[in-house]
């Protein structure tokens, strides 16, 4: 009996809503399905992550409240992962609407970018790649709505990382392995100052050999990253090899090897 009482009273109450309400003036929101078009389980469905509102009133409040919600959840994704990326204070605030170079910030607009999603920057000291590379970081992440991660790193503190951990701190046993894990895997890895380290003529081989683990790695797996160096690639290549040049080519495409001129913005 409750059971007709309570469809009579969703009758009643459906009566004096408008003619394409389903939520009953309760605001209340639905997951969004879809059904595998082909594929091995062709026919079934699934949820697409995207929330459906009732076109009433009620409904279309519920989902600007909703809207603002998500909003403000992915500002603070962005924030935190920001934080979490380990770019230098001096650094840290630029973008690309900021940057005193205005034709290469505009071409590295992500939504403009051409060819790979890698980018390698070249130029003399003091030009601005850096604050290029973090400008356009900065417009990557928020793309991406704080979805991935961003880390930041110069060659020579990555390869002093390395180097400490086959002489470990008690209280800090970080491993190779994990730091080469770290490198690999973020979202986006900004490498910054190619070409400054100091290599002895016994450690090209170690070296060339971990950039290759860590470049290698994201190019098959066509992750991102991000290129600084004082030197162009054909010089890069008398120092870290062909094989890893080549890959450093294939990941940015000939498109997005830009070179940074200018005058020297530290000094100004």
């Amino acid at each position: 009996m409750w059971q007709l009482d309570k469809a009579l009273e969703r009758d009643r109450i459906n009566a004096q809503r408008p003619p394409d309400c389903w939520c009953l003036g309760s605001g209340e929101s639905k997951s969004e399905t879809a059904v595998v078009a082909d594929g091995r389980d062709k026919g079934k469905s699934y949820y697409t992550g995207r929330q459906l509102f009732c076109p009433c009133p009620e409904g279309q409040e519920a989902k600007v409240k909703y809207a603002a919600e998500v909003a403000e959840q992915q500002a603070d994704d962005i924030q935190a992962k920001w934080d979490g990326s380990e770019i230098p204070s001096r650094f840290y605030a630029f973008t690309l609407a900021t940057s005193p170079l205005k034709k290469l910030a505009k071409k590295l607009m992500p939504d403009k970018l051409t060819g790979g999603q890698s980018i390698f920057l070249w130029g003399a000291f003091g030009t601005g790649k850096t604050g290029l590379a973090v400008g356009y970081a900065r417009a990557w992440l928020e793309k991406s709505k704080g979805r991935n991660s961003i880390l930041f790193r110069t060659l020579p503190n990555m390869l002093s990382e390395l180097r400490a951990t086959y002489n470990p701190h008690p209280e800090k046993m970080e491993t190779e392995q994990n730091l080469l894990d770290q490198y690999q895997h973020t979202g986006l890895l900004i490498l910054d100052d190619i070409g400054a380290e100091q290599i002895s003529t016994k450690g090209v081989a170690w070296v060339q050999d971990r950039l290759y683990q860590i470049i290698g790695n994201r190019h098959d797996e066509m992750m991102p990253m991000i290129f600084t160096s004082n030197m162009a690639l054909d010089e890069l290549e008398k120092r870290l090899g062909e094989r890893l040049t080549w890959r450093i080519l294939e990941m940015c495409g000939k498109e997005n090897i830009l070179e940074v001129k200018g005058p020297n913005l530290r000094d100004s």
